[in-house]
């Protein structure tokens, strides 16, 4: 069997299961086999067809769909488990700012002018921090970048004698 053959077999198969016309992948498999080598004939197809078709409340039916069902409501519940997830954590944050929030106005009401100076400079202190952090990262980035064969050299720091050994020393 041909790779293009058994790509038809395959892709027909897995219709054959999506549409329910078989139980599982394997009796998909075989009937497509057969199809695809015309072993059945125009009659039998739709009549085993029609089998299925009348056979619509069968077990074997009613577990398939079942099953599928069960999946799909299964990646739904994992699906709003993290949608949840996610919303809590975006809650814990707002409560974090929130609490930030209400101790900067604790600290306006009794104190007055002094309390939001010190919020200024310990925001100018964070803001500060940044920069000398971003700082230091571009100076190691370009120390990173700077190859060793840009550096200055002078005659006496490679000289001859330091190179080779002429048997005197």
């Amino acid at each position: 069997m041909d790779v293009n053959t058994a790509q038809k077999v395959n892709d027909l198969a897995k219709e054959l299961v999506q549409k329910g016309l078989a139980a599982s992948l394997d009796d998909a498999s075989s009937m497509a086999q057969r199809m695809m080598k015309d072993e059945l004939k125009k009659d039998e197809l739709p009549q085993q067809w029609s089998e299925v078709s009348k056979a619509g409340n069968s077990t074997e039916q009613l577990e398939i769909m079942l099953e599928r069902n069960n999946r799909k409501i299964g990646y739904e519940i994992t699906a709003v488990r993290d949608e949840v997830k996610s919303l809590k954590n975006l809650i814990e944050m707002f409560r974090n700012e929130i609490g930030y929030i209400k101790k900067d106005l604790k600290g306006l009401k009794l104190g007055g002018g002094e309390v939001v100076e010190e919020v200024k400079v310990e925001k100018e202190v964070e803001v500060e921090k940044r920069e000398a952090k971003v700082e230091e990262q571009k100076v190691l980035s370009e120390e990173k970048r700077a190859p060793p064969k840009n550096q200055d050299f002078t005659p006496e720091d490679v000289s001859v004698e330091k190179m080779f050994y002429f048997g005197k020393k």
